[in-house]
């Protein structure tokens, strides 16, 4: 049985403009009027311009004075570079490196909505229905899911601490709110244009801070698509991961051979990858569960009652999916260099 019950009035959608205008106040006020003083953003903001007034070797190598920086990828400092000398001149080069902070803030809530919404209006999702009708419509309730979702998203206290830096981490975290939108979209209509968004958020996430976590987001859907839609199975090793990494491998392959700064970017980013490998630790599960509990504050809670109201009902995509994603995004911090 399904453990909700509830009418079409309690599913009034909230206003757009006011969603809108919540998401403005959110993310404005902490990227105008400041310096880049934090010591991610300062660090980001120093790759950033170094690439916009820099040459080739620059954008293939991020680095600060010539330091090389191999647990960073290029994505974020990419797109920042280009803020800087688009509205470089306009707003100044630290508020326009803040402008790549705003769109990765968008990419985040807009796939986080969207894929709640998608997952929302499936028919497994819906409340019970009611002796003398009355219930909502799936679409109906699928928006009020996902402005719900948007809402907690927001108050996500992860999301707080880096979605107001130009930083990698900023980025990540909308790339992996993007790589759940494709894989909602995958596992609910198995399609070729499914796939390949799932693959490109994956290649990105890449790009953006090595390879552990979208090689583990990966497999996890791989596993999960073997125990649930064998027909997303093909598509997830012919066409996303393929392409994952043709969008990854443009940039290896590059600095591979150009070989930047008289050093190899590839070696060391390889190198700083492979140090996150190991075995798991009690230290490492001590600072997931101490980090942990307030990062994911106030998201945890309501996904921990979620999966016990819908304990009998597992295999329900709006279970399985971010269930898929919680485990393959935990697993790689339990690794023994959990502090990186």
């Amino acid at each position: 049985m399904k453990p909700v019950r509830l009418p079409a009035s309690a599913t009034l959608a909230l206003p757009r403009w006011g969603l809108f205008a919540l998401c403005l106040l959110y993310i404005l006020p902490g990227l105008i009027g400041r310096d880049p003083w934090k010591n991610d953003d300062a660090s980001s903001f120093g790759i950033m311009w170094t690439m916009a007034h820099g040459g080739l070797n620059d954008w293939l190598a991020p680095h600060i004075v010539g330091l090389p920086m191999p647990e960073q990828g290029p994505l974020a400092f990419w797109i920042g570079a280009l803020c800087i000398r688009l509205f470089g001149a306009l707003l100044g080069d630290p508020m326009a490196a803040r402008v790549a902070a705003i769109g990765f803030f968008l990419v985040g809530s807009l796939s986080v909505w969207y894929a709640t919404y998608v997952l929302g209006r499936r028919n497994e999702a819906q409340p019970l229905k009611l002796a003398f009708g009355g219930q909502p419509e799936p679409a109906d309730f699928g928006r009020t899911l996902a402005d719900g979702a948007l809402l907690i998203y927001l108050g996500f206290i992860g999301l707080l601490v880096h979605s107001h830096a130009s930083s990698p981490g900023a980025l990540q975290v909308a790339l992996v709110a993007y790589s759940l939108y494709g894989a909602v979209r995958l596992f609910d209509t198995p399609s070729m244009r499914a796939a390949a968004t799932l693959g490109l958020a994956l290649g990105l996430l890449v790009l953006t801070r090595g390879w552990i976590t979208p090689l583990a987001l990966w497999l996890g859907l791989l596993i999960l698509a073997m125990l649930r839609a064998k027909g997303v199975v093909p598509r997830l090793i012919l066409i996303a991961l393929p392409l994952a990494l043709a969008v990854s491998g443009s940039w290896l392959l590059a600095s591979r051979f150009a070989g930047p700064l008289n050093y190899a970017p590839f070696d060391s980013w390889m190198t700083w990858n492979l140090r996150q490998l190991g075995w798991p630790s009690w230290g490492a599960l001590a600072f997931v569960l101490k980090n942990g509990i307030w990062f994911a504050w106030p998201a945890w809670p309501f996904a921990g009652w979620a999966v016990y109201a819908w304990r009998k009902q597992f295999s329900a995509l709006h279970i399985a999916v971010p269930l898929t994603f919680s485990i393959a995004l935990v697993v790689p911090t339990l690794l023994d260099h959990y502090s990186e």
